[in-house]
């Protein structure tokens, strides 16, 4: 052990929430705990897989070290990173973020993976069901170690699928419902701000909102209706900037479509893939839990408490819906409701269909891990 690390196992800074990145070596978990160190008050483990060696620990010891001596000095770096393969460090963790999983990166690479992929589309399926069978086991490592060391951690669910393993971690009945929620559409929303401000340069808009429902990536329904620019509608946005406002409006449902299609990036051979994103969206979510003064509307998968009629969301299911989060919790009481067109009610019910497939599929994993260790019998 360096000396920096064994410095930083000495810390814990007084009402610091404690916050577990499981597992730590990926390029998504680094891109996080880089991004949650300019958020104050926080102890972030890092926490590594037992069969790595050393080396991969003092490494990262080593690439956040370097990383926060350049960020305190220009004054934005605020907690400090905890690398580690002591699972004694897991305890008493207030959030985990669970990073663990075949990322796109990797599934762009795999030949099995895309015949897997290849052969969910060709029967009509949502191709993010092929990542769940991989994923499902990884998932229920991660779950047996909450369990055992911080069983009443709030659960930030980052590895793809969100839905399917949400509710796989659900029916293990280790953890309550509002104890599970997943990154959802804050990464798809931000992205699409992105979009629509490069759309709009010219105007410089320094206010846009939205919610979104569904599923995360290519299931996203944005309904028109919540959208504001600058306090305005799409309509009012439209006609206030003068020229086609028909074409306006079409600009951004194109921005729209764009985003949906980022979760596609891995069927084909583009560049990288953005890490910061997923980033960005994490720190804007834990900011929200720990913030003590206010809740805030984000558009997060989450596992609802009852049948919410207006959407034709059924009790249990995992779904991207706008609630309130803060210093409480998540809020599931209060869902957003907004005005869908006859388009987006159609695609809302498309997106909960292929959601649906992905549950059974948790479910047939759960019922054989359940038969497997003799509890199904």
């Amino acid at each position: 052990m360096s000396e920096f690390g064994e410095a930083c196992r000495s810390i814990r800074l007084p009402q610091a929430t404690k916050v577990g990145l499981l597992y730590g070596t990926g390029k998504v978990a680094q891109a996080i705990a880089r991004r949650l160190m300019q958020t104050r008050g926080l102890e972030i483990i890092l926490f590594v897989r037992q069969e790595h060696p050393q080396r991969v620990v003092r490494d990262l010891e080593a690439r956040f070290h370097d990383w926060a001596v350049k960020r305190f000095r220009a004054g934005s770096a605020r907690s400090r990173v905890i690398v580690t393969q002591d699972e004694s460090q897991l305890k008493d963790i207030d959030i985990v973020i669970n990073c663990a999983g075949m990322s796109v990166e990797k599934a762009q690479k795999d030949p099995v993976l895309a015949e897997e992929i290849k052969k969910y589309k060709e029967a009509g399926k949502n191709p993010r069901a092929a990542l769940l069978r991989i994923n499902l086991p990884i998932a229920f490592e991660i779950a047996k170690k909450i369990n055992d060391y911080c069983c009443g951690a709030l659960i930030i669910q980052v590895a793809n699928p969100m839905t399917g393993i949400m509710s796989f971690l659900n029916g293990l009945g280790w953890f309550k419902p509002n104890q599970i929620i997943g990154l959802g559409d804050i990464v798809d929303l931000g992205r699409l701000e992105e979009l629509v401000y490069s759309e709009f340069i010219e105007t410089a808009i320094d206010n846009f909102s939205a919610l979104a429902l569904g599923q995360h990536g290519a299931g996203i329904v944005v309904p028109l209706s919540s959208i504001r620019l600058d306090g305005k509608t799409i309509n009012q946005f439209a006609q206030f900037i003068g020229g086609d406002s028909a074409d306006n409006v079409q600009k951004i449902i194109q921005s729209i479509r764009t985003v949906a299609d980022v979760a596609y990036l891995y069927l084909s051979d583009t560049g990288e893939i953005p890490y910061e994103s997923p980033a960005a969206a994490a720190g804007t979510l834990v900011e929200a839990l720990i913030d003590p003064l206010r809740y805030h509307a984000l558009s997060i998968v989450v596992l609802t408490q009852d049948d919410i009629e207006y959407y034709g969301v059924k009790k249990g299911e995992a779904v991207v819906m706008q609630v309130q989060v803060g210093k409480g919790g998540v809020l599931l009481d209060r869902v957003a409701e907004v005005e869908l067109t006859h388009p987006e009610k159609e695609a809302l019910a498309k997106t909960l269909s292929d959601i649906r497939e992905e549950l059974k599929e948790a479910d047939q994993f759960l019922h054989q891990l359940a038969w497997e260790q003799g509890r199904g019998k």
